[in-house]
């Protein structure tokens, strides 16, 4: 059958063989990611670049898959138009999948592997100024949108972890800075965020009461399509979630906030990875002096 296997693993021992389709295997894959403890996002990430592989193969077996395939897969998406950074993503992410498979003794090497990533340009992070921040707030329709903007930018949360946020999780009783334990964050890690007065007033007004469950319950799609409206408002361009995330971190860093505390605030594992936004601050001094310098 054109959508089925056999797959013979040869070994010392007699041969072991099962018979998987490739939508199978996508499908135990996913389930394998999950009990891994990957983020959501990494999950359907995962997931849509094994798919996508899985069309380009028409019909044939991820199992007979060779290096020639992965390459011309990943041509056929730089002809579509994928950026580089893209294609070093799903090839990632098509590397972890036929790790899967190789663990599963269905795959002897991982052709994934067998390709390098070529080097995708360096760029810095979206950034809004607080003015932006400020006209992106002001831009909301909804209690629901105001909490969804001023948390994701008062807290510097990634979109999977705003909507893992549990209302039993929140203290809104204290005097000053409130805070929320975000639970199995990136790297199946808790931690504490904490956020201010106006994302306060703003959770407080959209919560009306209420005292327990998640905080928001929607999709992935829906929180990015809050942010898009209200940028669209606002006339901004280019603003995501991440973007707010972006923002928090850089705007903590421009007031002097050490770099560690930044760190443990992101949930960053190393602060290698919070180190780029000094390189953001670098660009940004650089920017003023070329534009504002006599001799810029």
């Amino acid at each position: 059958m054109a959508d089925s296997i056999l797959v013979e693993v040869v070994r010392a021992s007699p041969p072991c063989r099962r018979i998987f389709t490739n939508a199978q295997l996508i499908e135990r894959f996913s389930t394998w990611l999950q009990v891994c403890g990957r983020a959501p996002a990494t999950r359907v990430g995962y997931t849509r670049t094994a798919r996508k592989f899985a069309s380009y193969l028409e019909g044939r077996q991820f199992i007979l898959a060779t290096r020639a395939d992965v390459l011309g897969f990943f041509v056929a998406r730089l002809d579509c138009g994928s950026s580089r950074s893209s294609i070093q993503g799903a090839l990632f992410g098509l590397r972890v999948f036929y790790d899967f498979l190789h663990l599963g003794e269905l795959v002897r090497t991982n052709p994934a592997r067998q390709v390098l990533a070529g080097k995708a340009p360096h760029r810095l992070p979206r950034v809004l100024s607080v003015e932006q921040v400020e006209q992106l707030i002001a831009a909301v329709k909804s209690d629901r949108d105001r909490a969804i903007i001023e948390l994701l930018y008062a807290t510097g949360c990634r979109r999977a972890e705003l909507l893992g946020l549990r209302v039993e999780d929140v203290n809104l009783m204290a005097r000053g800075v409130q805070s929320i334990l975000v639970r199995r964050g990136k790297g199946d890690k808790d931690r504490i965020v904490l956020f201010g007065q106006k994302a306060r007033e703003a959770l407080k007004a959209y919560l009306d009461g209420r005292r327990n469950g998640r905080i928001f319950e929607m999709s992935y799609a829906t929180v990015a399509k809050v942010v898009r409206c209200a940028a669209r408002c606002a006339k901004l361009e280019g603003v995501t979630p991440h973007t707010l995330r972006h923002s928090f971190a850089t705007h903590l860093l421009e007031r002097g906030a050490d770099l560690r505390a930044i760190q443990e605030l992101l949930g960053h594992s190393s602060v290698s990875t919070t180190q780029r936004y000094t390189h953001l601050q670098t660009a940004a001094l650089r920017d003023t002096i070329e534009r504002c310098h006599p001799r810029g």
